[in-house]
């Protein structure tokens, strides 16, 4: 059974449902996550009669977390016939409710090039139908206020906590001419409901498709959901598609009447980096993207110092070379009867793998009983901390265990909680880290991939792979850290971005690496092998890059640090 640790709400929760078991007929022992979201907001799935589908979600909303909001907005949703979680029992005060299950499987998991246009174009149907049915005084208003609270988590939260520093008065100002433009052009907008989660982590696959999980709405931006789905921040389109659906999209509304004073615009946020870059795009003969291209030039500067958004910023600005104006045709949308469209999701990285399989020796006794990737700090296990890192940018990660490995699969489940495909490489005993690449590469596949360790609590890793698989010859590319005290001559020495075994200065290697399964091919799986003789063969050969992160990293290796990450945690 997937191993829950206790607390007082989720014992209210229990104690709550256990009113219900006889009616709906549930296990309360089967109990387990399900997901969970950016608020304090948690998600239980458990067994029930066959009758209610299966399984049923039980969900723990403390106060002030919104609960009557979602009832509202679930009437809303099911008046425009979306197809979304029933509510079957609430108690408000509380913050409990018990909902029906629209399963495990969400757009992000499964969207190819088979299925891309079914997909999308079922949710901008369910998007308008929900449109249609927009009055003004039902739901909040995304105004001005509102509009800048959200805007502001990028300065607060990426700039200071991610980044770790002050935003300078050129900044400051950049960032405020910038989100004043990006308010007018939200209010000038005709405005609608507006779910604010409409994006392919959150719809699920489901008969019909896309399942609507519960979630907040305003009256906002008719552009907003649009842009949601279709730039997202975790994945990219090619140009053209987005082009297509956007077409769709406005023939669709005019066939169905749905706004016919306004003309059809389209613009992106990235809301949980409080960031934005809007661009307009009209149904006929214009061109797109200008807003776009004022916004990228003007948040280039800070995305460009961050090496994570570097790959963020080139996408959003990726219609033209320069100023990303482009001349906008539009075309009809594949019919039904059409074969599927043919399109590129472009991801740097698709495949993850982190090495799981250790016994954690200086973390006994708590590893004698418990994996130390399950282990946690600040309320949930060291691995998930890397996976939610990990699913900003693949969608695919192998984990490889040895001792205690069921614990992780049953903790852990597929990742659809957190939008990614989990795969595990079982060890009968560890193979250390080149052995479990090669164990698990029939998951891994071809081509870059990252690896790193479960304990590392850091992202900087999506730069630098395209470089790589366009190498004739296999590479790697290495994230170092400052040497810690436990480690004070480094590993290797890292200049302009080249790794060397010799020379000044050195840095400790981060756990954190890129590497092309070339490199493996002549190892048989089974094998028992370090890393390090291939880590010293590329450098030595000048095929090994590196950069050097200077921001948050921890290595969890003892109790006491442990404890004291957990502590610290816990009191942000």
């Amino acid at each position: 059974m997937t191993h829950i640790p206790s607390d007082a709400r989720l014992d209210q929760l229990g104690t709550w449902l256990q009113t219900y078991a006889g009616r709906y007929r549930l296990k309360l022992a089967t109990l387990a996550p399900a997901s969970a979201d950016a608020s304090f907001r948690r998600y239980f799935r458990l067994e029930s009669d066959p009758a209610f589908g299966g399984t049923l979600i039980a969900v723990d909303a403390p106060p002030p977390e919104k609960c009557r909001e979602f009832v509202q907005v679930a009437e809303l949703l099911e008046a425009a016939n979306v197809h979304m979680p029933k509510i079957l029992e609430a108690d408000f005060d509380a913050g409990f409710m018990l909902v029906t299950d629209l399963g495990t499987t969400t757009y992000m998991s499964v969207l190819d090039e088979k299925n891309a246009w079914p997909l999308m174009r079922a949710a901008i149907d369910t998007l308008i139908r929900f449109q249609q049915t927009a009055r003004d005084g039902v739901l909040p208003p995304f105004d001005e206020a509102f509009l800048r609270r959200e805007m502001e988590l990028m300065p607060e939260w990426f700039i200071g906590r991610h980044l770790e520093r002050e935003v300078t008065a050129d900044e400051r100002k950049t960032l405020d001419d910038t989100f004043a433009l990006l308010v007018q052009s939200a209010l000038a907008q005709p405005q609608t409901f507006m779910l604010r989660d409409f994006m392919p982590r959150s719809l699920m696959v489901s008969e019909p498709n896309p399942g609507a999980r519960l979630s907040d709405a305003v009256y906002g931006p008719i552009t907003y959901d649009m842009a949601s789905l279709l730039r997202d921040a975790f994945i990219s389109w090619e140009e053209e598609f987005q082009l297509d659906c956007v077409a769709y999209i406005t023939g669709s509304a005019r066939k169905k009447q749905a706004f016919p004073s306004i003309r059809i615009s389209a613009s992106s946020t990235a809301g949980s980096n409080g960031w934005a870059c809007s661009g307009t795009s009209r149904c006929s003969d214009c061109s797109a993207a200008s807003t776009i291209a004022t916004v990228s030039r003007a948040i280039s500067p800070i995305c460009r110092a961050s090496s994570p958004m570097r790959a963020r910023w080139r996408s959003a600005t990726r219609c033209s070379g320069r100023s990303c104006a482009c001349s906008i045709r539009s075309k009809a949308a594949p019919s039904k009867s059409d074969t599927p469209y043919e399109f590129t999701m472009t991801r740097a990285l698709k495949t993850a793998m982190i090495f799981a399989a250790g016994r954690g020796e200086r973390m006994r006794p708590l590893t004698d009983t418990c994996p130390k990737p399950l282990l946690e700090a600040g309320g949930k296990p060291l691995i998930v901390w890397q996976i939610e890192r990990l699913a900003a940018g693949v969608k695919t990660i192998v984990i490889n265990h040895a001792w205690l490995g069921a614990q992780i699969e049953a903790v852990l489940g597929n990742g659809s909680r957190w939008g990614v495909a989990l795969h595990y490489s079982a060890e009968t005993e560890a193979l250390e880290t080149a052995g479990g690449i090669a164990q698990g590469q029939h998951l891994i596949g071809e081509g870059v991939f990252i690896a790193v360790s479960g304990i590392s609590i850091t992202q900087r890793w999506r730069d630098y792979a395209e470089a790589l698989a366009a190498r004739d010859e296999p590479g790697m590319h290495l994230v170092m850290v400052p040497n810690p005290p436990f480690h004070p001559k480094g590993d290797f020495a890292l200049n302009d971005g080249v790794l060397a075994l010799d020379g000044e200065p050195r840095y400790t290697f981060g756990n954190i690496g890129l590497y092309d399964t070339r490199m493996f091919r002549g190892l048989e799986p089974g094998t028992r092998r370090a890393l390090t003789p291939y880590y010293r063969e590329t450098i030595a050969a000048g095929r090994a890059s590196g950069e050097l992160y200077e921001g948050r990293w921890e290595n969890v290796g003892m109790p006491a640090q442990l404890r004291a990450l957990d502590e610290e945690l816990r009191a942000r």
